[in-house]
C-alpha cells in the first residue's frame, strides 16, 4: 500500500503457498500487501480480524528472497517499517518469507515460504478528480 493512496483489500481466506498467494494477487490487478507506517499495519490487521473474526497468521508482501536480510515489499515499493517481533527477522534456513499476527500477536515473523497461509492482496485505485 502506497501512503496517501486510496487502496482496496481482499482477503483469501483458504489460503495458499506465497507463490500461489502472489499469483492470484497480481491476477486480480494487485500484490501481497505492504505497510509503510503503524496506521497502515494496523488497517491490515484490523482488517485481518474483522474478516476472519481473530487475528490470523496471514501472508503479506515482505520477502528477503533476493538477498538474504535485505527485506522488499513485493510490489516494488520502500521497505521502511517491518514491526518485527524480538529476535525477528532471525535469518534462520529458508526463513524468507513475512507473516503478519504471528502467533496472534501484534507483530510480524519470517518463516519459510513454503507454509500455507491465507493472504491479504492489496489494489490501489484511481481517485476521480471530475467525479
Amino acid at each position: 500500500m502506497a501512503s496517501g493512496l486510496f487502496f482496496s483489500l481482499l482477503i483469501c481466506l483458504s489460503g495458499g503457498l506465497l507463490t500461489e498467494a502472489t499469483l492470484d494477487c497480481v491476477k486480480n490487478g494487485g500484490n501481497l500487501a505492504s505497510y509503510h507506517s503503524k496506521a497502515e499495519y494496523d488497517t491490515i490487521r484490523g482488517f485481518i480480524k474483522t474478516v476472519m473474526g481473530y487475528d490470523t497468521s496471514s501472508w503479506v508482501g515482505g520477502s528477503d528472497t533476493a538477498h538474504k536480510g535485505v527485506w522488499l515489499w513485493s510490489d516494488g515499493s520502500e521497505f521502511s517499517y517491518g514491526n518485527w517481533g524480538s529476535g525477528t527477522p532471525n535469518h534462520g534456513k529458508h526463513r524468507n518469507c513475512m507473516e503478519i499476527n504471528y502467533e496472534e500477536r501484534d507483530y510480524v515473523n519470517n518463516i519459510k515460504c513454503s507454509k500455507k497461509r491465507p493472504y491479504v492482496c492489496a489494489k490501489s485505485l484511481q481517485m476521480c478528480m471530475s467525479c
